[in-house]
């Protein structure tokens, strides 16, 4: 771009003109778009509530002039749109034959938004919009009501067109959220928002609930079984098993959701696929932070992102988010790159229930890519750390029960704290020459995970499993996991790709959670999976067992607490000292104690900074040169033990 044309952009955005168009929930007709006067919920009095379809249907007809680049729609109660106090209301959408995609009422048919100038739909400060699917307000879907709300995908729908830069904000002036809501929709397979290149598209400050025709009664009390409007009984009562958001092609810039609360979803929230250039996808961004996830089906299920040969492929980042009570949490399938999760907290509480028997179902974080039919998987450079992982669990301390045989006293995961499987169609050479594999699985905790089934990997705190001819290095350091049915756990059908296994604290690995639980291995290797470093570990006992109690297994061979010194290099079994291991795990605090009265010396300086971690879970530098084993970095201070980290 010339120095004019920038010039010329530049003095357009700073001078430019920015409609605001105004819409009510009040019914019927009327209303010129102004704050003193808003237009109505059916702005064509044609008997459907079109509400601000109105303003980008590709037509002035109506009385409403279609937004331009930069414009604000704002939603608001009553009429005129004064500035009451905390004012309600709910603008129920209608599934209404007139508009071109019946499935997707508000899809906008134009595309005016540009980066810097994108059009923004908010409620206005001090008002809570409610978007509902539920048209005739009774509570329950109806045949005719909306499976979704927006398309901009030509292929689910021909008429509908890719639009850019679009803003959905629950904000206020006062720098308050969560005040527009989006609820009772009877799921969409394609996706309640199902998009095709959704550059610049924002999702901020917003609730989603009710997604799934049998989980609309929202206030139902949790501790109640039977309630269709947990997961699990959903499913079970012909619930409908859709996706929230479907992103297809993303080819720039970032689609971003954040600041935000979505729950009660049959199906899945994210299913983000063919963003790999076959799809017209290229180097967008995904980002999913600081939101909170509950009662939901599946977090995220993403695959074909990557393109090996073409290198074509999008990044994707989920970073600061709560999720608790999904069956399956963070997990992607087939040709994923450049993913990078990180400070999330994942919690299988058990508060609702998503499986029969009160279990989380099939990862908290897991990427899976060995699909039938697959005859090579590009998959690579995942970047996981800094994440808390735990399943709410019995007191270890005089329990007699059985996570294993009563998962429901334990609200337990049924997998992995984190399963990557990295494995190609056959298995053979070909399917995965050039794939490197160069990830990273540091600083995380994961605690209190026991499954319901006897695979490995189901039962390991960190399971990878990687193929033939695959290249490069797997990391795993700086991490804590503590009480699972097994540590750290390698499988490899070859042994090209490297795993470094440092700087790890893993302790108290049983069979099942209970007081006196069978010890099982703390890290458990294959005979290929033996290249890379094994080094500064602690394989702490955590009370079970004795120095014979094995605790490795590599290749077949086994070494017990005693010789783990013949092990790799400066491998220890020695007690750590947390904060907190009594009580239901969802209370336990796994960092080091600092104190002087009862520091933990075992940990603290055991580790080796050279290639490993430079910071801790909390962010906060590590010191160069020794370092202390586990998630967890001490500082140790002058003042009382209240101030020590």
């Amino acid at each position: 771009m010339h120095c004019l044309q920038i010039a010329a952009l530049t003095f357009l955005l700073a001078t430019a003109t920015y409609a605001d168009l105004y819409f009510s929930d009040c019914a019927g007709d009327g209303g010129v778009g102004t704050q003193a006067d808003p237009f109505c919920l059916d702005p064509d009095n044609d008997g459907n509530n079109e509400t601000f379809f109105r303003a980008w249907d590709n037509s002035d007809t109506f009385g409403v002039t279609d937004v331009a680049a930069g414009d604000t729609i704002f939603l608001c109660c009553g009429s005129p749109c004064t500035t009451a106090v905390n004012p309600t209301c709910t603008f129920p959408i209608d599934d209404f034959a007139t508009h071109p995609t019946v499935n997707w009422p508000l899809s906008p048919q134009i595309n005016v938004g540009v980066s810097g100038m994108p059009i923004t739909i908010k409620p206005l400060d001090g008002h809570n919009v409610i978007i509902s699917g539920d048209s005739n307000q009774n509570g329950v879907w109806d045949s005719g009501e909306p499976e979704g709300l927006i398309t901009t995908n030509d292929s689910s729908d021909s008429s509908a067109i890719e639009v850019y830069w679009i803003e959905w904000l629950g904000t206020w002036d006062d720098g308050s959220d969560k005040h527009l809501i989006f609820e009772k929709f009877a799921s969409n397979n394609d996706g309640e928002f199902d998009l095709k290149d959704p550059r610049g598209w924002v999702f901020d400050g917003i609730i989603i609930r009710g997604f799934g025709d049998k989980m609309w009664e929202l206030n139902k009390a949790a501790t109640n079984p039977t309630n269709v409007s947990h997961v699990y009984w959903s499913e079970q009562a012909g619930g409908d098993g859709g996706k929230v958001f479907r992103v297809i092609g993303l080819n720039t810039e970032q689609f971003r959701v954040s600041n935000s609360l979505v729950h009660h979803v049959t199906g899945k929230i994210f299913r983000v696929i063919n963003n790999n250039g076959f799809g017209g996808g290229n180097d967008g961004t995904v980002l999913v932070e600081k939101n909170e996830f509950y009662n939901c089906g599946t977090l995220t299920d993403n695959f074909q992102n990557y393109d090996y040969d073409t290198a074509n492929g999008i990044s994707s980042t989920y970073r600061g988010n709560y999720v608790h009570d999904c069956d399956k949490g963070i997990g992607s399938e087939d040709h994923i790159r450049a993913l990078t999760i990180e400070d999330n907290v994942i919690e299988c509480r058990g508060e609702w229930q998503t499986r029969a028997n009160g279990t989380c179902g099939l990862g908290l974080i897991r990427a899976t890519h060995n699909r039938s039919g697959q005859n090579r998987d590009d998959s690579s450079g995942f970047t996981i750390r800094r994440n808390i992982i735990s399943a709410r669990n019995i007191e270890q301390t005089g329990s007699t029960k059985d996570c294993r045989t009563a998962p429901e006293t334990c609200g337990a995961a049924s997998t992995a704290g984190i399963s990557i499987d990295v494995t190609c169609g056959n298995h053979t050479g070909s399917d995965c020459t050039g794939v490197a594999l160069s990830s990273l699985i540091e600083n995380n905790i994961i605690m209190g995970l026991h499954s319901t089934s006897a695979s490995d990997e189901s039962r390991a705190c960190i399971y990878v499993q990687t193929d033939d001819d695959q290249t490069g290095l797997f990391t795993i350091r700086n991490n804590t996991c503590w009480n699972t049915d097994l540590g750290i756990t390698l499988e490899s059908f070859s042994g090209v790709v490297a795993y470094d296994v440092q700087n790890n604290l893993v302790g108290r690995t049983n069979d099942d959670g209970t007081a006196s639980g069978t010890p099982d291995f703390a890290l458990k290797e294959c005979s290929n999976c033996t290249t890379g470093d094994r080094l500064n570990n602690n394989f702490d006992l955590g009370g079970l067992g004795s120095g014979a109690t094995n605790v490795v297994s590599s290749g077949g061979s086994t070494t017990d607490c005693t010789n783990i010194g013949t092990f790799g290099t400066d491998n220890i079994c020695a007690t750590s000292n947390f904060r907190r291991t009594s009580g239901e795990s969802s209370a336990w605090n796994l960092l080091l104690f600092a104190c002087a009265s009862n520091r933990d010396t075992n940990n603290r300086d055991a580790g080796k900074t050279v290639g490993g971690a430079t910071e801790d879970i909390l962010g906060l530098s590590r010191p160069v040169g020794t370092t202390d084993i586990g998630a967890h970095e001490m500082r140790i201070k002058s003042q009382g033990c209240g101030r020590f980290l």
